[in-house]
């Protein structure tokens, strides 16, 4: 019986949000441990496309409370998140259309398929910093200007 209460006192003691901080930190050490350490055969195997699509409902998540965190409890429309989303998904783009090289469409290695349809010659400056940094000047850049042009 000790043991019970013990347990009993400690969930009650805990709040909601350690309860969910926790079951998310489980959840994804057992994601990560599962898709590296089990062949693909095995019962407990968890398969790369299910960790990538853990990997957006998470990424989701970190948005949905970080807009509910700013305009539902300090009544702040903060736009911000999005545009630091937008940002994300464009470098993202920009990452993929890099990576497919000549198995496009128009089967140029050194362009995007937009660019050749829209007969460009060359990449546009900021896709060769990104391209030379791995997109961490060019986005780091961007972020610090945002963060000093917005800030209230």
């Amino acid at each position: 019986m000790q043991l019970s209460s013990f347990i009993q006192n400690t969930v009650h003691k805990l709040s909601h949000l350690h309860i969910v901080v926790g079951t998310l930190f489980i959840a994804t050490l057992y994601v990560t441990v599962c898709n590296l350490f089990f062949s693909e055969g095995s019962f407990l195997h968890v398969s790369n496309y299910t960790v990538s699509l853990f990997g957006k409902y998470l990424c989701y998540a970190l948005l949905a409370l970080a807009v509910d965190l700013v305009w539902g409890y300090c009544g702040i429309l903060s736009l911000g998140h999005g545009a630091f989303f937008t940002l994300g998904g464009y470098a993202m783009g920009m990452y993929l259309m890099r990576q497919i090289g000549d198995r496009g469409v128009y089967g140029n290695p050194d362009l995007p398929d937009f660019m050749v349809f829209l007969n460009w010659t060359e990449l546009p400056w900021f896709w060769a910093v990104q391209v030379v940094s791995g997109g961490w000047l060019l986005w780091y850049l961007l972020a610090r200007v945002y963060s000093l042009t917005f800030l209230v």
